[in-house]
């Protein structure tokens, strides 16, 4: 689903689809932050009107030279304070716009992935992915 802005016609959409919430992917760092920070408070503020939450799903992620996505793996193996760091600030974003629920990277431990936590508190954090299971 696609909230555009100034609609409310897919607010309305998502009420009459009985959804239980709306995900909005955010890339912290990316040169479209700003179109996906715009999009994420149009969600928001859409899904407000109905009672439905929002998921917003902020990745520490830009575009690496060759056209592919920087996901930041090298700094977090490097440097995981520099990492969580990075992934507690997009955590916090998404949290200080609105959102219900965080969904992030796992910083690798769950010593760091409390700062994390803190960072959005008192909304929600997820984290994203997990090993591949052969369902």
């Amino acid at each position: 689903m696609r909230i555009r802005e100034g609609t409310d016609g897919d607010g309305e959409l998502a009420v009459s689809l009985d959804l239980e919430g709306v995900a909005v992917h955010v890339n912290v760092s990316s040169k479209f932050e700003t179109e996906m920070f715009s999009i994420l408070a149009t969600a928001i503020r859409a899904a407000s009107t109905y009672d439905v939450p929002v998921v917003a799903i902020m990745y520490p992620r830009r575009e690496a030279e060759d056209g592919s996505d920087e996901n930041y793996l090298t700094l977090k193996s490097s440097d995981r304070r520099a990492y969580t760091s990075l992934v507690a600030h997009a955590a916090r974003v998404g949290m200080e716009m609105g959102a219900d629920v965080i969904k992030t990277q796992y910083t690798g431990d769950s010593e760091t992935f409390r700062k994390v936590v803190e960072a959005c508190a008192p909304v929600p954090a997820i984290v994203a992915g997990g090993p591949a299971l052969n369902l």
